[in-house]
């Protein structure tokens, strides 16, 4: 047998540079924490990567994902916790009475990262991964700024999307039911009450992550209120209103074995959007968490594809644009 060659040292990509910092919120009423990972030579970044995570999680859950996209992209990866979550201020924790909220502060965010970057020499694209809640953020912050004059050529990116919330699962029909149920009464009951749990059991497949994430003091481990779980049901009526006019590139990624978010929302709504770049991958049996599906292998096959869709829109935003038709 050969010997094996080692890499030379100038070929391994260095480590990102990391930061965290905060930002007030878009209200002005709380301070949200946010972290960022950037190329080591700033002036080679080839794209913005925002992560936007999900509810109950907190941001530095994608941190060795956020690592492997700077070093492999040269991207500007960057997210915070949502208001409520992780190390960033509100309360009562883990509750919102609209998304929009969320949705604002992803805005400013974006704003904020893209002011501090962008050049005239290079128009970097705005790529987007979002989990569950998050990828319901997301999808309102693109429906209402896929035509937006502040980014020239920004939203050209696309949205990585994993176990979106696009509508809940079939799998969950109490969840579902004591959701409704919640809506119906939302006129008469305070916004703060109480009404489900979201067990870690329901978010991945194998119990040892499961306890994992019950160790983990910045993950949310309490009920989930009233306001919440209306400001999900109202932002998955905008999303089902948005998807005949969706046109933003996007790859969304969801296991057959989710407890959580409908995955037969996610077919309908790549069926239903009329956007020239879209693919829709389900994962056989993979649960809610699909970046900790160790075990099965799903993990390693997801970042294998989520890279593939990255290096093949690369190559579609370096192509030349297609003539106009007279």
């Amino acid at each position: 047998m050969g010997n094996k060659v080692s890499p030379r040292l100038e070929d391994v990509p260095p480590p990102p540079v990391e930061d965290s910092y905060q930002l007030h919120s878009e209200d002005k009423k709380r301070t949200i924490w946010c972290k960022q990972w950037k190329p080591n030579n700033i002036e080679k970044a080839r794209c913005m990567l925002y992560i936007c995570h999900g509810l109950g999680e907190h941001i530095m859950v994608y941190d060795e994902l956020a690592k492997l996209f700077a070093q492999k992209y040269d991207a500007i990866v960057f997210g915070h916790d949502h208001v409520g979550h992780g190390r960033s201020s509100g309360e009562p924790r883990c509750y919102m009475e609209s998304l929009n909220i969320l949705e604002q502060d992803m805005a400013m965010h974006i704003d904020e990262v893209y002011k501090k970057y962008h050049t005239n020499q290079e128009k970097l694209p705005l790529f987007v991964f979002a989990h569950s809640m998050g990828g319901a953020v997301s999808l309102l912050y693109m429906i209402r700024r896929q035509v937006d004059q502040r980014y020239p050529g920004g939203l050209r990116g696309g949205l990585m999307l994993m176990g979106p919330l696009i509508s809940l699962s079939q799998a969950s029909l109490v969840l579902q039911a004591k959701q409704y149920i919640t809506k119906i009464v939302r006129p008469i009951l305070p916004s703060w009450v109480p009404v489900t749990q979201l067990p870690f059991e329901d978010c991945v497949s194998e119990p040892s992550v499961a306890e994992e994430f019950n160790r983990d003091p910045l993950r949310y481990h309490g009920w989930i209120h009233m306001g919440t779980a209306c400001a999900m049901l109202d932002a998955i009526d905008e999303i089902h209103k948005g998807v005949k006019s969706f046109e933003t590139p996007f790859f969304i990624s969801h296991g057959s074995a989710d407890k959580l978010c409908c995955v037969k929302a996610s077919r309908k709504f790549a069926e239903d959007a009329p956007a020239k770049v879209k693919i829709c991958k389900i994962y056989e049996n993979g649960a809610h968490c699909l970046l900790h599906e160790f075990s099965s292998g799903i993990r390693e096959r997801l970042l294998k594809d989520l890279f593939e869709w990255m290096d093949m829109r690369f190559k579609e935003l370096q192509a030349p644009a297609a003539p106009k038709k007279e």
